[in-house]
């Protein structure tokens, strides 16, 4: 895991979002994990990751300050806003590893595959978008660059 750069690793488990953003780019896909314009794919998903990282947190300290009194309707509503915003994550990545199932005609065990991709979105989010980084270029050859729309360099060639 560790034998070539570990940012994706740790993007794909602390910041979900961005390395979503930087494979659907990579793919020409845009934020919802479908062929149309992709040319501000990776900046939305990165704004919605730092949304949820924002509302998440100041959930988290409302229900904390406010466990011992009458009500956390504030924190309520920002952590159901954060979790739509994971939902958003898990439904644009099902649909991005369909794409890529598709395209390069990998079959899925279950359905079409629609099941598996649903499934592994669901439950390890940051193992799908993983595979899906490595399998969307050669790690080797290209390294991952955290600040590119991509993850990776300018002259990494386009996918197919």
């Amino acid at each position: 895991c560790f034998s070539t750069c570990p940012c994706p690793f740790f993007m794909g488990c602390c910041c979900e979002g961005i390395l979503a953003g930087q494979i659907l780019q990579r793919l020409k896909l845009n934020p919802l994990g479908q062929s149309g314009e992709y040319k501000n794919t990776c900046m939305i998903m990165t704004i919605c990751m730092i949304v949820f990282l924002v509302l998440f947190g100041v959930s988290e300290g409302t229900s904390t300050v406010n466990s011992a009194s009458e009500g956390t309707s504030t924190g309520n509503i920002l952590f159901v806003i954060a979790s739509v915003i994971t939902l958003y994550f898990m439904v644009a990545t099902c649909l991005a590893r369909g794409y890529m199932r598709k395209k390069y005609n990998i079959k899925g065990s279950c359905s079409e595959g629609c099941c598996d991709d649903c499934l592994c979105s669901y439950f390890c989010l940051c193992c799908t978008l993983l595979q899906m980084s490595r399998e969307t270029h050669d790690e080797k050859e290209h390294r991952y660059k955290i600040t590119s729309k991509t993850g990776l360099d300018d002259d990494a060639p386009e996918i197919v």
